[in-house]
């Protein structure tokens, strides 16, 4: 069962994520343990490990999405997007794309500083 945005079409969020039940409160979930784990900064390559992982694991379903004809917008940070042009939902996959990368070369520096 897939869920629709109020503007019509499902985001990537959607699609992967809160369309199959267990991953609805999985995905947040360990998210949120990898937030908390990091920002205690108890063993912290083992986090930034698994953070880099989940990071490269999204970055490319926005990649993925990116290719398509018809691109979903990410429905990244909890937003709901509305359903706009290609042109404006590929711009939306690359600041994703961008934000992840940034977010990836912080915890690199992490993982290479401890």
């Amino acid at each position: 069962m897939k869920l629709d945005t109020i503007q019509g079409g499902p985001t990537i969020y959607e699609t992967w994520v809160a369309a199959h039940l267990p991953l609805r409160y999985l995905v947040p979930s360990v998210e949120l343990a990898l937030g908390v784990w990091l920002l205690i900064g108890w063993r912290l390559r083992v986090p930034t490990i698994l953070t880099l992982i989940l990071l490269s694991a999204f970055s490319g379903l926005l990649a993925v999405e990116f290719t398509k004809d018809h691109p979903k917008p990410c429905g990244c940070m909890g937003a709901v997007a509305a359903m706009y042009e290609p042109a404006a939902i590929r711009r939306e996959l690359l600041v994703g794309l961008g934000r992840n990368l940034a977010m990836m070369g912080g915890l690199a520096w992490l993982f290479l500083s401890t």
